[in-house]
């Protein structure tokens, strides 16, 4: 959101949609907060997917939102305890598929880790643009 701190458009996103799906959360950010407009969009587009997923198809009760600032790079991690799913299945919507594009077209990488009853754990890594 232009003109905002970008962890403080998130936490205010997340506790909306906390609000809304009566998903419990936890949001963690390390580091400062200098993105480039183009990795804040990145972000903040892939945690609305990911958001959007975790309310529509995992029966999560709590969701776990790391955001480091590291040199050189930005990581993010969105981690929730719902029943997880067979990440070699085919999946018929378009959210994993546009979240790894929006991370690779600037330049990251975009993985998700989940099983059967085991949560999932998406993990987005973005180079950190001056």
């Amino acid at each position: 959101v232009a003109g905002q701190d970008f962890s403080d458009s998130i936490r205010e996103y997340v506790s909306d949609w906390s609000l809304r799906s009566g998903i419990a959360f936890n949001i963690d950010i390390e580091g400062n907060d200098e993105l480039s407009p183009g990795t804040r969009e990145t972000l903040f587009r892939i945690t609305q997917e990911a958001l959007a997923n975790i309310s529509r198809h995992s029966s999560a009760s709590c969701v776990e939102i790391s955001l480091e600032h590291e040199t050189g790079m930005v990581k993010m991690i969105i981690k929730d305890d719902g029943h997880g799913f067979d990440i070699h299945m085919q999946h018929s919507g378009m959210g994993l598929s546009s979240m790894r594009e929006r991370a690779e077209g600037l330049g990251g990488s975009f993985s998700i880790e989940s099983a059967p009853e085991q949560g999932t754990k998406i993990m987005v890594t973005i180079p950190r643009l001056i």
